[in-house]
């Protein structure tokens, strides 16, 4: 809000101010991302896994779309880089209580960060060997965290009429949703869980009776293969939901318009497809390659990708909510690309030019 009374302020387009600030985000997370890498790795990493951000799609599909998904994109990245430097020197104080204040933001913006922030502190359960540093970690950061969550909340408080507790829908309403159709958003739900009840109790025992009846009607059979459905809706969508967002009342409609979201667009979604492919297949080979590495930190990566996993297999799920956590599955996929590199091929190569 205040950051529109600044563009308005200034006489600044609201629209292109917006893009501006998504680019902005989505190149800084792009260059934390980078320096991340080659702090755990090396350059030569760091400089491959730097191509894929040029071949995914959603780095430049979503920068025109002003929201959450983009808006947070910059946390997860930062908070694991200070993370890995904290690490090193465990008696810098001031990191942890960044990395809380960091996280505090980030889950304000987009409650999905928490995953994140809960991966961070499994991570550091077996990371610190010392029972100290790992508790003076885990406190400051829990604290600096909490400290400004609820300074977050009595902030955003001023400009909602009801308590906050009481805004929106409950949380079973979004487990509800999940388990219909591909496990998507569906405006049906929406309603239903509108017209079940006054408050958000009654609309929450309407939520639990709706997941029991579908859950039934399920069996296991169905609910397997309504897993798979889901698994595949959201995960397996390479464009990240942007052709849908984007063809949604565009304000200059353009002939490049019909080959992103268009009838024209079966090679822009086949790029797609094939660089979000190879990204998953570099996380396949990384996570089984670290089971036998030294270096430990890609596990933090991993624990938060399994988290979101976990959660989108319970909530209402769409490909658009993996956009926050890009960077992080970028990361994890250099994991690959460091494991490749590591292959009998490539060091004969990397010696035969160093000879040179």
């Amino acid at each position: 809000m205040n950051f529109y009374k600044i563009c308005n302020y200034f006489n600044f387009n609201l629209v292109l101010s917006s893009v501006v600030v998504n680019i902005l985000i989505v190149l800084l997370s792009v260059i934390l991302t980078y320096f991340l890498i080659k702090r755990i790795f090396n350059i030569r990493v760091a400089t491959i896994s730097s191509y894929l951000f040029i071949i995914i799609t959603p780095f430049y599909t979503y920068s025109p779309i002003f929201y959450t998904d983009t808006l947070t994109m910059i946390f997860l990245p930062l908070s694991f880089l200070l993370f890995h430097i904290y690490i090193k020197n465990t008696e810098n104080m001031l990191l942890p209580i960044f990395i809380g204040i960091l996280l505090a933001f980030g889950v304000g913006i987009k409650t999905n960060i928490i995953i994140g922030f809960i991966s961070l502190l499994i991570f550091a359960i077996f990371i610190f060997y010392s029972t100290k540093n790992f508790f003076k970690f885990i406190s400051i950061c829990l604290m600096s965290f909490l400290i400004f969550s609820v300074l977050i909340s009595s902030t955003c408080q001023k400009y909602i009429p009801i308590p906050l507790k009481d805004a929106g829908l409950p949380p079973t309403h979004w487990i509800m949703m999940g388990l219909k159709d591909n496990g998507g958003f569906n405006i049906s739900d929406v309603k239903l869980s509108k017209n079940s009840g006054k408050t958000k109790k009654e609309i929450q025992e309407f939520n639990i009776r709706t997941i029991k009846t579908r859950l039934k009607n399920y069996g296991i059979g169905g609910y397997n293969k309504f897993l798979y459905k889901k698994i595949q809706y959201t995960w397996g969508d390479g464009t990240y939901f942007a052709p849908v967002k984007l063809s949604r009342k565009p304000i200059r409609p353009n002939f490049l318009h019909t080959y992103i979201y268009g009838d024209k667009n079966n090679l822009f979604t086949s790029f797609s497809e094939a660089s979000h492919s190879l990204l998953l297949f570099l996380i396949l080979i990384g996570s089984i390659g670290l089971f036998k590495s030294k270096n430990k930190i890609g596990f933090l990566f991993n624990i938060c990708i399994f988290g979101v996993f976990l959660f989108l297999i319970l909530w209402e799920a769409r490909s658009r909510y993996l956009v926050c956590i890009l960077p992080i599955l970028v990361c994890s996929s250099s994991i690959g690309i460091n494991e490749i590199l590591k292959l009998k091929l490539f060091s004969n190569k990397k010696r035969r030019l160093e000879a040179k």
